[in-house]
């Protein structure tokens, strides 16, 4: 026989998986992963450090390619953006990183 009832230990369950995923979303903005806000889309530090690679190479000026989303790097996405006709707004997105492997083909 269980120790604790099964409503019981599905409760105990779900609190541990909430308790999880709360600190794995910790781990993730600790480990310098960077929110965008109009999407709730956390990116990877190692995505935004190739987007970072990816648009010096290019020649745009993201600052040092650290992985953090800052200000520079804002302003290199939204130059990017603007020379290739789309919405300007600084912030990494499917359809940039898409462009910028699209560009990649290119050159």
């Amino acid at each position: 026989m269980p120790i604790f009832p099964i409503s019981r230990r599905r409760f105990i369950l779900r609190s541990l998986s909430l308790v999880t995923l709360f600190c794995a979303t910790l781990d993730v903005r600790a480990a310098g992963a960077s929110y965008q806000a109009g999407r709730n889309r956390i990116w990877p530090q190692n995505v935004v450090k190739a987007v970072q690679n990816k648009l010096s190479e290019m020649g745009y000026e993201p600052g040092e390619a650290d992985g953090l989303y800052g200000s520079k790097t804002a302003e290199a996405i939204s130059a990017f953006q603007r020379d290739k006709q789309l919405k300007v707004n600084g912030k990494i997105s499917e359809e940039l990183v898409a462009t910028l492997l699209q560009a990649d083909q290119i050159d």
